[in-house]
């Protein structure tokens, strides 16, 4: 009897449920800078000018950031685990590159690569680690130059431009 009570609740905390599948609630790839400067005035926690990915829900439900998981590799989804706290409708999540002596929820553990030649590639998975959302953002060379975000037209919209400037956790400038 203990044994299935664990099993439930590890089950229920974990998000093995479809919730993140409703049409209430959409967490999605919303803005990204692969190679920041000091022109950008973005700067991590840490104090360094370093790459972010900026998640935006959609729906109309809070979701739970830990149901889902970021990586560059579609064979290694489950590379950043999200962290354990809530975001809700029209709000933004900001993640950055690399790690940090500091290490802490907002840092992915990996960096965004600008030299690939062949492209490169953002996954956002689901607690089944399927693909939620995804962006090759080497499509558009002029996203990689520095001090450069692509981001949604419209947070949530469909259309990826490359902005004027930056907006890590603030609406998407056109």
């Amino acid at each position: 009897m203990i044994r299935i009570l664990l099993i439930f609740t590890s089950l229920a905390f974990w998000g093995c449920t479809s919730e993140e599948h409703t049409n209430k609630g959409r967490l999605i790839l919303n803005e990204v800078l692969v190679r920041n400067n000091s022109s950008t005035g973005v700067v991590a926690p840490d104090g360094k000018q370093s790459d972010y990915i900026e998640l935006y829900n959609s729906g109309s439900a809070t979701l739970r950031l830990h149901r889902f998981f970021l990586s560059d590799s579609k064979t290694e989804p489950a590379k950043r685990n999200l962290p354990i706290r809530s975001i809700a409708p029209g709000e933004f999540a900001v993640f950055y590159g690399g790690s940090s002596d500091n290490m802490n929820d907002d840092f992915l553990g990996f960096s965004l690569s600008s030299d690939s030649a062949s492209g490169d590639m953002i996954y956002l998975f689901d607690s089944s680690l399927q693909i939620v959302d995804s962006l090759d953002y080497m499509i558009r060379k002029e996203s990689c130059k520095k001090g450069k975000a692509f981001g949604r037209l419209g947070d949530g919209g469909t259309t990826w431009v490359v902005q004027k400037q930056a907006t890590p956790g603030k609406p998407n400038n056109k």
